[in-house]
Formats: structure tokens, sequence, C-alpha cells
């Protein structure tokens, strides 16, 4: 394979993986309240700006979205919510914990996206800043970390439950 069609597969793979992480973002959104709900929120929203980026430099290399690619994101992420859903874990903060790792593991590939794109000397990707890219996405992964320890002592430890440090699991309809 030769190196555009190689890059035309690593993006399309990665704009694929970005439909996963907006749709499981924007499901924690709505199924937490309080501080949960707008970590998720916010997160939902750098993760959409940088959806947008990696779309620009897609169209700046003449790549395509693969709409087969994107829709089995799509079916992965339905899947998920089987899959880490608390009738099936028989605990909500386990769920919880299985969604921010799902996330983290998203937000590492998307670090490591910028960071291969960074090292590729095409003149097409000089306007973008993939050093700053890289930056919020480790920004991203500490604040996925910070919450996702927490809620593991909440998940599977006896410990009490972090209510005081406002990562406490919480929700509406979910019981999160």
């Amino acid at each position: 394979m030769d190196a555009e069609k190689s890059l035309g597969a690593y993006l399309t793979d990665h704009m694929a993986g970005s439909v996963l992480a907006t749709d499981l973002t924007k499901r924690g959104a709505t199924q937490n309240d309080g501080p949960l709900a707008q970590f998720f929120t916010d997160l939902s929203r750098e993760i959409e700006i940088d959806r947008r980026t990696l779309n620009t430099v897609a169209e700046k290399l003449g790549v395509e979205a693969s709409p087969l690619k994107e829709a089995g994101a799509v079916v992965a992420e339905r899947l998920s919510r089987f899959k880490i859903d608390e009738r099936m874990t028989g605990s909500p903060e386990l769920s919880l914990l299985l969604e921010l790792e799902l996330l983290y593991l998203g937000i590492q590939g998307k670090h490591a996206l910028w960071r291969a794109l960074g090292a590729v000397s095409d003149p097409r990707l000089a306007e973008f800043d993939f050093d700053k890219l890289s930056l919020r996405a480790q920004e991203q992964l500490s604040a996925v970390e910070e919450r996702r320890l927490a809620v593991a002592v909440d998940a599977l430890s006896s410990r009490t439950p972090a209510t005081s440090s406002g990562t406490a699991v919480t929700g509406s309809g979910s019981g999160r």
C-alpha cells in the first residue's frame, strides 16, 4: 500500500473513532447529573472540536470519511451500551468505570494520531499545530484519568464513595 493510501486508511480509522467518542461523551452527559454531567458535557465539546479539526486535516489531504467505518463505530458504540450497561455489570459505578476507560483509550489513540501527524513532513499539514493538539489530548487524558481513578475506588473497593471530592457517581435514569 502506498503512503497516500496508508494515510487515508489511518485517518478514516481515527475519524470513525471520533464518532464513537463523541457519542459516548454525549451519552455520559445525558445519563448523569451534577459535576459528572458537566465533565462529560465539557469533554464532549472538546472532542467535537478535535473531530472537526481531524475532518479538516483529512480534507487538506484529500481524504474522505468512510461511511462504512463510521457506521461500524456507531454500531460499536451501541454494542458498548449493552456490554457496559449497569444491568449487565451489576453496578452503575463499574459501568461508569468501563465507560471512562473506553474514553481514555480513545483519547490515547487521538494523542497518538496528533503525534504521528506532527512527525510527518507534509506541507499540506503545515497550518496545524499538532503539538498543541497533542497537549490538549494529554490534558483530556489527565482529566479522564482523575475521574476514572475516583470511580475505581467507588466501583472496586469497599471504601466509602468519594462524594466529598465532587466525583461521586450520581445520575438520573441510570442510577449514576
